[in-house]
């Protein structure tokens, strides 16, 4: 059996836990599931939910995957801090896969058996990224990104991976083993862009893998932490000013050699293979932006760009049959 450890930190969600609750312990498979959720000291109803929760957990025998389910609830300084403590109460084995879940965010059905056949088709992995989703407040999925966004090892260490040179690391949709958790020395609890910073410490360890699955789907909601852009972006530059991350986006770009990602796909076999992926694909304007005034980019690159029919719902008058 498969062990997959998981930790939502929560403050006054009562509108959304339940969905990611049940995105957790819906799943599938020969997997045995620790979650656990730290509550902030939520006064809106949230911790009386997840309370009920645990009634029907302890009696409950009918899930189709083995659960083990714990909460707490205690003050704390903040999401990073409230995820450590929650990681800090779950003992994990070192070789065991781990993440954390937003209380508004969900697991995709069957992600955890597909982290389980990776983890055993492919034991010395110890990173993936899977598609990116995304659905509203309401629940509903509104897109899933199959397309390649990809994200070169080099580009993740050097912190370009925020969204401004570069899309930034999903978190609902990574999973890692402990070993490389313990490695970059966990979350910095003090960031508020504790992600990107755990993301591009891992990089300094390890590959990360590009999963051709979906793992989860990001909930995109008015208010959210996670909207808050201009603190997010305020606190990576203080950690390495925009200047200095610009100069390096020109310097990996120009190193064709450093742009290569690891990809896993499922092979016909029933197996996941890993294989090499050399062309990569960066937003256009990006790439144009880095050229001098009035030049071309020097080097040839794919852009990232949206697939033909998205681009006309977003440009309707350029569909003839609209």
């Amino acid at each position: 059996m498969f062990d997959f450890y998981i930790v939502t930190a929560v403050l006054n969600a009562v509108d959304t836990i339940d969905r990611t609750v049940w995105s957790i312990l819906s799943q599938r498979g020969d997997v045995h599931i620790h979650y656990h959720v730290q509550d902030a000291g939520s006064t809106d109803g949230t911790l009386e939910k997840l309370e009920a929760w645990q009634r029907r957990l302890t009696s409950c025998s009918v899930l189709p995957a083995k659960i083990s389910f714990s909460l707490a609830s205690e003050p704390d300084s903040g999401l990073y801090e409230g995820i450590q403590r929650g990681f800090e109460r779950l003992e994990i084995p070192e070789k065991a896969f781990m993440a954390y879940l937003n209380s508004d965010d969900v697991l995709f059905p069957g992600a955890v058996q597909t982290v389980a056949q990776v983890a055993r088709d492919l034991p010395d992995v110890d990173w993936l990224y899977g598609w990116r989703g995304l659905m509203d407040q309401w629940g509903r999925i509104v897109h899933t990104n199959v397309l390649d966004v990809d994200f070169p090892r080099s580009l993740i260490a050097e912190g370009l991976a925020e969204s401004i040179h570069h899309h930034h690391i999903m978190q609902e949709t990574t999973v890692w083993r402990k070993r490389l958790y313990d490695k970059a020395g966990g979350l910095d609890t003090t960031r508020f862009a504790g992600d990107w910073d755990l993301w591009r410490r891992f990089a300094k360890h390890s590959e990360m893998v590009h999963l051709r699955a979906n793992i989860g789907a990001f909930c995109r909601r008015p208010g959210q932490l996670s909207g808050d852009l201009g603190r997010y972006t305020a606190d990576i530059d203080k950690a390495i000013p925009r200047d200095v991350r610009k100069s390096k986006m020109m310097d990996i770009i120009k190193n064709k050699d450093s742009l290569a990602i690891t990809v896993s796909d499922l092979d016909t076999d029933g197996r996941w293979k890993l294989r090499l992926k050399k062309e990569i694909r960066f937003r256009s304007e990006v790439i144009k932006s880095l050229a001098p005034s009035g030049a071309e980019p020097s080097v040839s690159l794919t852009p990232f760009e949206l697939p033909w029919w998205r681009r006309l719902i977003k440009n309707p008058r350029r569909c003839s049959f609209w």
